[in-house]
């Protein structure tokens, strides 16, 4: 019983879903919150693989903010089309990532 047991939780954690995240650099302002959330969160190629994605500004002295993606269950996320859309929104530039 115990084996069993252990391989269905071993099971449900390498299925389990990632979350991303994403460092940004440039952001000052709601405004760019919006353009960002645009270009990656409703992107229609992404929402495929996409749970939730959420976009905020973290420091607006410092203009950085950060995008936390969670992706589907079994789904892997392009991390290059993210970045094109970052890129897209504006003068904003991904400074750091990690995946969990």
């Amino acid at each position: 019983m115990k084996t069993i047991f252990l391989a269905i939780s071993l099971t449900s954690l390498l299925a389990a879903a990632d979350t991303t995240t994403l460092t940004v650099e440039g952001m000052h302002c709601g405004g760019c919150k919006k353009m960002i959330s645009e270009k990656v969160c409703e992107d229609e190629t992404l929402k495929a693989t996409i749970e939730s994605c959420k976009v905020s500004l973290t420091d607006a002295k410092k203009q950085t903010g950060k995008i936390e993606i969670v992706t589907k269950k079994d789904a892997k996320l392009d991390l290059t089309k993210v970045k094109a859309g970052v890129t897209a929104a504006g003068d904003y530039k991904v400074t750091k990532e990690e995946t969990k």
